[in-house]
C-alpha cells in the first residue's frame, strides 16, 4: 500500500473532531501514559495539550537519548537527476 493510499484512509475528520473536543483532563491523562496509540495523536496535538508541551518535550528528549545516545549524525542528501 502506498503512502497516499494509507493517508487517504485516515479518518481525518474524526481525528480533528477528537482533537478539538479534548478536555484538559483527557490531555493530562494521555500525556502521562507510558505508550501511545495512533488515536492518542489527536489528543496530544489538541489545544488542551498545550500546557503540557514541556512534559512532552522532556519525554521526547529522554526517549531520543535512550534510542540514539548523545551522538549527532549528519547525512548529506544525494540527488540524482537527468536535468
Amino acid at each position: 500500500m502506498s503512502f497516499v493510499q494509507e493517508f487517504n484512509g485516515l479518518p481525518l475528520d474524526e481525528l480533528l473532531g477528537r482533537s478539538l473536543s479534548t478536555s484538559d483532563a483527557e490531555a493530562r491523562r494521555c500525556v502521562r501514559e507510558e505508550e501511545w496509540s495512533f488515536s492518542d495523536f489527536a489528543t496530544l496535538i489538541s489545544p488542551a495539550a498545550g500546557p503540557h508541551l514541556e512534559e512532552l518535550g522532556r519525554r521526547s528528549r529522554a526517549l531520543t537519548r535512550r534510542r540514539f545516545g548523545n551522538a549527532i549524525r549528519l547525512f548529506a542528501p544525494l540527488y540524482l537527476s537527468n536535468e
